[in-house]
């Protein structure tokens, strides 16, 4: 996410974005890769396909 998105949905939502190496929050990415494996059939390898998800906007259809 970008700095002005996070700003944007700080803002609008009241949440703000933290940023961690993806080896010290395995769970996290695992829960991603689980989430978009699910919805839009992308996964995360060792090295997270930024070129498919950045700029990609969609809706999360599952109850996560």
């Amino acid at each position: 996410m970008r700095a002005n998105e996070a700003r944007y949905y700080s803002t609008r939502y009241g949440h703000v974005f933290t940023v961690s190496p993806a080896g010290e929050v395995p769970e996290v990415v695992d829960r991603v890769s689980r989430i978009l494996q699910e919805e839009r059939d992308i996964v995360f390898g060792s090295r997270p396909l930024a070129g498919v998800i950045r700029g990609s906007y969609f809706v999360i259809k599952g109850e996560y």
